[in-house]
């Protein structure tokens, strides 16, 4: 992966930290529905990265393509049927959208939205405000909303089932592993593969979020245990 799209990943880790350091980061789900009514593009909601690998939204799309009986996931192009483009790269599959049925854009924070197959033209900023159609309805509802997140850190919480996660960056972008005990920093670092030394220290990712599960008040979510993000 080149150092610019590195750099994407670093500054996406970097922002997530900032934003969400001593919040609750709820648990998080996903599961196929079919949605036919008008969505609207999701305000401020993090773009894919560059290399649509395991731990990305169009990763996620494609993971659940033929996980229900409900229906299947169409992953050969953009739902959208309007507004047509005008020019750009319609109708191709190039990010998971997330996607909301109110018209401002918003998604509370926690709450759920839905994530489908788009090209870059109809999942500009540009579209903010705007009703897509899509005759296409099958399509993912993501609970756990947090705005901004990169498809790792999303996952990493994934159903809430563990006692923490690590994500990282590794070679190929954001990466995450599941910690099966919430302990210290060194027991995290032995369930991570060898990476390469521009982006480690003594073993230890330069740049990592170690997420802790928390049960209280009758929720499960996350927090933000330790990180580091060095440029």
């Amino acid at each position: 992966m080149m150092e610019s799209d590195l750099a994407e990943h670093r500054n996406q880790l970097a922002d997530f930290v900032s934003r969400y350091e001593g919040t609750r980061l709820f648990s998080t789900s996903a599961q196929v529905v079919n949605f036919a009514s008008a969505l609207y593009n999701v305000s401020g909601s993090t773009s894919d990265p560059k290399v649509p690998g395991s731990t990305s939204w169009m990763g996620l799309l494609i993971a659940y393509q033929s996980k229900s009986s409900l229906c299947t996931i169409d992953v050969s192009g953009c739902y959208v049927t309007g507004p047509p483009p005008v020019g750009g790269n319609h109708p191709a599959f190039e990010v998971g959208g997330h996607m909301t049925t109110d018209s401002k854009g918003a998604v509370a924070t926690g709450g759920s939205c839905y994530l489908m197959p788009l090209c870059k033209w109809h999942n500009s900023t540009s579209k903010n405000g705007v009703a897509f159609t899509h005759s296409k309805t099958c399509m993912l509802q993501l609970a756990g909303y947090m705005q901004a997140e990169p498809a790792a850190t999303f996952m990493a919480r994934f159903d809430g089932k563990e006692a923490g996660a690590i994500v990282y960056l590794s070679g190929e972008g954001l990466a995450y592993r599941a910690l099966p005990e919430a302990g210290p920093k060194s027991s995290a670092m032995s369930a991570l593969p060898d990476l390469p030394d521009d982006l480690a220290e003594d073993g230890v990712p330069l740049n990592h979020a170690i997420l802790h599960r928390v049960e209280e008040d009758g929720e499960t979510f996350y927090r933000i245990a330790d990180s580091r993000t060095a440029s």
